[in-house]
């Protein structure tokens, strides 16, 4: 996957991405792409599955916010976790993935916002 500056100046970084078969062009700024690309090494998918997922589950919003919704809403979810751990006895790592839900079930469908879930399946 090649990373370029889309503007001069630009903050945003453009990514190629298959989704559903059909290339896209997604632009995200750069710590957002590293968070990606840190979240589907712990996951264990590439970002095409991370993003795929994404767009599966959006409702009314642009990819791009969905897929930057998703990033939040998956660290969030590990701070909920982590937090949980920690009061329930020192317990500092979670048993499951935010990603993968509880016990592989269905992902959660998005928030109001129409963006992506918390698990992705």
């Amino acid at each position: 996957m090649v990373m370029t500056r889309t503007r001069q100046n630009s903050t945003l970084v453009s990514h190629n991405v298959t989704i559903g078969g059909r290339r896209t062009s997604i632009r995200l700024e750069e710590y957002m792409w590293e968070a990606l690309k840190e979240i589907c090494a712990r996951e264990n998918i590439n970002i095409h599955e991370f993003c795929s997922r994404v767009d599966e589950h959006r409702k009314e919003s642009a990819l791009t916010a969905a897929i930057r919704v998703a990033i939040t809403a998956y660290y969030r979810e590990g701070m909920k976790q982590l937090s949980r751990g920690i009061e329930a006895g020192g317990q500092t790592r979670e048993d499951r993935s935010p990603v993968r839900g509880r016990d592989d079930e269905d992902p959660p469908r998005g928030s109001e916002a129409g963006t992506a879930p918390q698990g992705l399946g």
